[in-house]
């Protein structure tokens, strides 16, 4: 992992560079969001998941790159497999 991986943690979840989410998401490592215990797709434990549904790919969330029509590559900085999670606003803390 990078040096820009880890940007800051919060108690159990490790929050990545912040430029690499989503507008007002974090992205948050998935084997901190994603239960151990659980058979789920990890995309449900991903706020963003509805816009990602509707084909809104503001963000990255595999580690590996993606190449898009146009031949360039599309990737995390931080080679990292993230979920996406709202940022609280300072009033609803």
């Amino acid at each position: 992992m990078s040096d820009v991986a880890h940007q800051f943690s919060l108690p159990g979840l490790t929050i990545l560079d912040a430029s690499d989410a989503p507008p007002g998401y974090l992205a948050v490592l998935k084997t901190d969001a994603c239960p151990k215990d659980s058979n789920e797709n990890c995309c449900r434990f991903c706020d963003w998941r509805p816009e990602c549904q509707k084909g809104s790919h503001a963000a990255r969330c595999m580690p590996y790159p993606a190449v898009l029509q146009d031949g360039s590559l599309w990737e995390r900085k931080d080679g990292c497999s993230v979920v996406f999670k709202k940022m609280e606003a300072e009033h609803d803390v």
